[in-house]
């Protein structure tokens, strides 16, 4: 989503949406803006307020004619400057609109996440410079007079630059000194973000809209691959929501790191760019084009929490894989929401999705996005397919350029399917945590129940499954804490199992998680292995890794030198091969792999996968020997050069069991081991 400081929009604010027209001109080299806004002048008043970056000024003057004047008023909202511009009260004829004009210099370089994952990208006021333009809502860089406007905005700026902005592009030209731009927005929108560069640009169209790519020379290739994607993304969404909402989507390269979607355009980061083959997915630019119908098209009404990061991600990041890819691959994507909620969001820091507005950490990401996501299917679930998307196709087209809140879905729902389920939404709004359920099988010579406890209970329809002949599944919904399953015992019960398909969103067992690098880097004490024997080169190829993680809130740094009972309570990362971490050492001399893994100080296997190659490289998680509710990360190169080149995207690499690196560095196999029988899988008794 977009960056933008505090002007929480309401229906009520859309009455009357203002139009704004800039007419800009930036110099790069020296971080200027000179800048004539065409504002609405209210003739009731003669008074017109609005908000503007503290480092730029208007002139005082303005207009020549009918003694119009612009004044600072002092500091106001978010940091900004308030100023006035008025009319004497007795004219008799003010202009419908006004001129203000205002320069200034606008330069905050980008700060780059110093954590181990991206989770929200480099963070800027706003900057103009040589490496590019990248101005948002929160830079104030256009006079602000109310949360929500159409904004249109043509541009002059050097010869070999390209500006990007909302909407659609009307006009462009070129000549030897300069260029210009002209960009119209038709909807409402509660911000204007601009972004500028030495791009090179290619357009294609579909379905009447205009795709374009704006990309540095160096990833121009990447073109193609991003206007496809965009082609099938659109296609599908449109069908599924309702019409696309502009004429325009625009891939937008920047020289930081960012995955932002803005109305009619997504902005990536370079690294980002990169990675087109994986990123051309539904979770990457799939996401970020449905933010055109769900926080860029319909906006939110952050009186009752932000609900559109979970709307995009269950069109996406969920239900494209089901749409797609088929039963099997959404229950497995329905237990990795589960997972990843399990092991990052701990109970303590855990909060109600109604307080949650934007995402800064893991948790935000967690209760925002995951649990929000599954707030929908559940909706979908109790009211089916039918209702629940015509209802969405409602409010997308219903409330384009207005601003929703979670109780106008409630009304959307009810009215396509009959039923009442705001009291569903309103029970995960205000309510933290998710549910653990626990099961109890009872079997008598005429029926088979289970009885089910749930703490911190949330509203859902609970699955499940008894393996008779014939296979029968019941549903429970469950308003409160207790409930139970039953049904007549018809042959043998082989077993009986809880919500086998992962449509309840519940913290999973701990012999349900898999092993994995985001179980220890989640874990409340992790420690850190430093090895320090062999070459001294290789034991330095992993010191970078160490003082990443000893920066990191709440890690231990030991050497390899240390008593491994002294981690019995820890999850922890051992670094560097047998022969160089003598730690690694002792505990494989006690027997601490499993079956089907070998670790050799010039090989390994690991899911059938062998290597003996000095290139080679591994990332595998186990239960910890010393204790196995904790988790065991080993990470070595069977070389310094393997070592060293396998780091750079290590902690993205978090939540399967284990991985191997080939020669250039990047996994290129992945896998998980075989997990314990879970508690809700319930067998008779014998």
């Amino acid at each position: 989503m977009r960056v933008l400081l505090a002007l929480v929009v309401s229906a009520a604010a859309l009455a009357d949406v203002p139009s704004v027209e800039l007419r800009a001109s930036f110099d790069p080299d020296t971080h200027a803006i000179d800048c004539v806004a065409v504002l609405p002048f209210p003739k009731d008043t003669l008074r017109l307020t609005f908000l503007l970056n503290p480092a730029l000024v208007c002139e005082e003057k303005g207009e020549a004619s009918h003694g119009f004047s612009v004044t600072k008023v002092g500091p106001g909202a978010n940091g900004w400057t308030e100023w006035e511009a008025t009319f004497p009260k007795d004219t008799e004829l003010p202009p419908d609109v006004v001129e203000v004009r205002y320069r200034g210099e606008i330069y905050d370089p980008p700060q780059e996440e110093t954590g181990l994952r991206h989770v929200a990208g480099g963070r800027t006021g706003g900057t103009i410079g040589p490496e590019g333009i990248y101005l948002h809502g929160g830079t104030a860089w256009y006079p602000v007079i109310a949360p929500m406007a159409k904004y249109s905005v043509e541009a002059l700026l050097p010869t070999g630059w390209r500006l990007v902005a909302q909407g659609n592009r009307v006009k462009e030209s070129e000549g030897a000194h300069a260029a210009t731009v002209r960009w119209e927005d038709p909807v409402p929108s509660n911000a204007l973000d601009v972004v500028a560069g030495k791009y090179v640009v290619t357009d294609a169209e579909s379905d009447g809209v205009r795709i374009s790519t704006y990309l540095f020379e160096e990833e121009k290739d990447f073109a193609q691959l991003y206007i496809d994607a965009s082609k099938k993304f659109l296609a599908f969404y449109s069908d599924l929501l309702g019409p696309y909402p502009y004429q325009q989507f625009s891939v937008v390269e920047n020289w930081f790191s960012t995955g932002y979607g803005m109305p009619s355009f997504t902005l990536l980061g370079r690294e980002v760019v990169k990675m087109a083959q994986r990123y051309t997915g539904a979770v990457g630019l799939g996401h970020e084009i449905v933010h055109n119908w769900w926080g860029n098209g319909v906006f939110v009404d952050e009186s009752e929490g932000n609900w559109c990061e979970g709307l995009t991600s269950y069109c996406t990041n969920y239900y494209w894989t089901e749409a797609t890819e088929g039963p099997e691959a959404a229950r497995l994507a329905r237990r990795k929401l589960c997972e990843r909620f399990t092991i990052l969001v701990q109970p303590d820091e855990d909060f109600p999705l109604a307080e949650f507005m934007s995402k800064e950490t893991e948790t935000d990401n967690e209760v925002g996005y995951d649990k929000a996501a599954f707030l929908f299917h559940t909706i979908r679930r109790r009211i089916g397919d039918e209702a629940f998307w015509k209802a969405l196709k409602a409010v997308s087209t219903g409330f384009r350029g207005r601003a929703a809140k979670w109780s106008d879905f409630g009304a959307a729902f009810q009215e396509a399917s009959g039923e009442d389920v705001q009291p569903w939404i309103d029970a995960w709004r205000t309510t933290k945590g998710i549910p653990t359920i626990t099961a109890k099988l009872r079997v008598t010579d005429q029926s088979v129940d289970v009885d089910l406890s749930i703490e911190n209970p949330l509203p859902c329809v609970v699955p499940v499954f008894f393996d008779m002949d014939p296979p029968q599944t019941v549903e429970v919904t469950m308003p409160g804490s207790m409930g139970g399953a039953g049904c007549p015992k018809k042959g043998e019960l082989k077993r009986a199992i809880v919500d086998p398909d992962f449509h309840v969103l519940r913290r999973l067992d701990p012999v349900e998680l898999n092993p994995c690098l985001n179980r220890t880097l989640a874990a409340k004490r992790r420690v850190v292995v430093r090895p320090t024997g062999g070459d001294k080169a290789e034991c330095e190829a992993y010191a970078g890794l160490v003082e990443r993680l000893s920066k990191e809130d709440g890690w231990e740094v030991v050497d390899d030198s240390a008593d491994p009972d002294t981690l019995k309570d820890a999850s922890f990362v051992v670094l560097g091969r047998p022969g160089v971490n003598a730690l690694l050492d002792k505990l494989l001399a006690k027997g601490a792999l499993p079956e089907g893994v070998t670790i050799k100080a010039d090989s390994y296997e690991v899911g059938g996968k062998a290597c003996g190659e000095p290139s080679g490289a591994l990332l595998v998680s186990l239960p910890s020997p010393l204790d196995p509710s904790q988790v065991m990360t080993v990470f070595f190169g069977l070389s310094t050069e393997s070592a060293t080149r396998s780091q750079r995207y290590l902690f993205y690499y978090g939540w399967q069991a284990w991985y191997v690196f080939g020669p250039d560095g990047k996994s290129s196999d992945r896998g998980d081991f075989p997990l314990a029988r879970s508690p809700l899988d319930l067998e008779p008794p014998k």
